[in-house]
């Protein structure tokens, strides 16, 4: 009789076997599902590109049922591309409607505020209640109303206006804004403004803004008005400039003076503070405006802003200092705006006095002193 004996085969360690039977592992439909549900879970509740990893499951179910196996190399790449967008596109669209069609799901707060009063334990809220002294009631919240505007502008009828009333109230908002940057800056103009109306003038050449402040000496502020040049209603700066052309006017007292030096210098402030709102020079460009305007580009905004209030300032002192009375070095206008500016320069702020020598050569540069070479 003969006997079998069995005897077990040595087995061979084949090279990355163990990384096989991991990837068999991971491709066991438990494992699979396991992993989708709590990247489905994970996706909704907390970061929705974990979505991506559901679309890895697909791809390892669809290799292990070998649906490509033995196909060419770019067919099975293209396949597992074209199955993973399909997959991935079409559960980031579920997640996406679920979370648009159905907003009252409940939330991990929900869910574990559930759990607990199903295991007969309270909420935290609950436990916040029971533990906690009572809170006193949240104040008011409080109301911000909006204050009225400084100037309260009327209009004359214009078929202009008729046409789009909202230009009013972008006007009148233009006007109260302007006001209150002079306010900034140190002036205190007058919220008593004429009424404001529109005149059917052609564009100024190169383009500069347009416009008539009419003037009754003497008379009341009803017989007076800011008239705007139809082609300028729509331009904001324009209304900015005639508005500072009349506070300035009304600042320097040149409503019915004969001055015309005053006028004058009453126009460079307001052509000056108008374009400096706007952070650029407007139109028209003339000496004193482009120099004042390059000073500021070099030295900074503070330095003309601060000598310019100072002169006005100064200037209001009759007898004193730089006031606005004429003396014997003023021979022209530029003597006359020149001798103030730098008084203004040298007194205004002792910091300014190390760019005096710039400034200076800015202004001769422009003819409007004398070179002191």
């Amino acid at each position: 009789m003969a006997i079998f004996k069995i005897v077990p085969a040595e087995t061979t360690p084949v090279k990355g076997s163990t990384w096989l039977r991991l990837l068999d592992f991971i491709e066991q439909p438990l494992f699979l599902w396991s992993a989708a549900t709590v990247a489905g879970l994970v996706a909704y509740f907390v970061y929705p590109y974990v979505l991506l990893v559901c679309g890895v499951c697909v791809l390892l179910a669809f290799h292990r049922a070998r649906v490509v196996k033995g196909e060419k190399a770019w067919v099975q790449v293209a396949s597992y591309l074209m199955l993973f967008v399909v997959t991935t596109s079409g559960l980031f669209g579920v997640g996406h409607l679920i979370k648009k069609r159905v907003p009252q799901l409940a939330t991990l707060s929900d869910i574990r505020e559930l759990l607990e009063l199903m295991m007969g334990r309270p909420s935290p809220q609950a436990r916040d209640v029971q533990h906690s002294a009572p809170t006193p009631a949240a104040p008011k919240p409080r109301v911000t109303v909006p204050m009225p505007p400084k100037i309260q502008v009327t209009f004359t009828s214009s078929r202009v206006f008729e046409a789009k009333p909202s230009r009013k109230t972008r006007i009148a908002s233009e006007i109260n804004r302007m006001y209150e940057y002079l306010q900034t800056v140190g002036f205190n103009p007058t919220t008593a403004v004429p009424p404001v109306g529109t005149i059917a003038l052609k564009p100024r050449p190169t383009n500069a803004c347009g416009g008539v402040i009419r003037h009754t000496c003497p008379g009341t502020i009803e017989e007076q008005s800011i008239q705007i040049i139809d082609p300028d209603i729509d331009r904001p700066q324009c209304i900015r400039k005639l508005y500072s052309m009349y506070a300035f006017g009304t600042l320097f007292g040149t409503t019915c003076s004969s001055e015309s030096w005053i006028e004058n210098t009453s126009d460079i402030f307001a052509t000056y503070f108008s374009a400096s709102f706007d952070g650029k020079p407007v139109p028209p460009h003339r000496d004193w405006n482009d120099a004042l305007w390059e000073v500021r580009n070099k030295y900074g905004k503070h330095v003309v802003d601060t000598a310019l209030l100072f002169m006005f300032n100064e200037g209001e002192k009759s007898g004193v200092g730089a006031s606005w009375q004429r003396t014997s070095g003023d021979r022209t206008f530029n003597d006359f705006f020149s001798n103030r500016f730098r008084y203004a320069l040298f007194l205004s702020d002792s910091d300014f006095r190390k760019d005096i020598l710039g400034i200076l050569t800015i202004l001769e540069q422009h003819k409007l002193i004398e070179s002191s070479h």
